[in-house]
């Protein structure tokens, strides 16, 4: 069971929002989603005990993390494509999702 009065959420009927992570109060059933990708995406177990053991916040910075993580890996690889190819236009889109990817955890770590 997840403690709502942890963290400051904002609440849209029984959605309960709180930074990229959306609480679902549905029937008695506690559904929470990652929203900080296009297409929200229900945590798995090892995110939820995170949440549960440590906090909202926590749980949060983990989830940004381990998202800008990914994308850094997969604009990395797409870079990679579309210099092959010599694309100029999609180097130029990777390089910029890259340097956003890095940006937003140098944030995180505080660097």
């Amino acid at each position: 069971m997840l403690k709502l009065t942890e963290a400051p959420f904002f609440a849209i009927g029984n959605c309960y929002y709180y930074r990229r992570i959306c609480v679902d109060l549905n029937k008695g059933y506690e559904n929470v989603f990652d929203t900080s990708t296009d297409i929200w995406r229900p945590l798995n177990v090892h995110e939820l005990n995170i949440i549960v053991e440590k906090g909202f916040s926590k749980g949060n910075a983990y989830l940004t993390i381990k998202n800008s993580r990914n994308q850094l890996l997969e604009s990395r690889e797409a870079f990679q494509i579309a210099t092959i190819k010599g694309n100029e236009k999609d180097k130029n889109k990777y390089y910029k999702k890259a340097m956003e990817a890095i940006k937003k955890l140098k944030e995180m770590v505080g660097y």
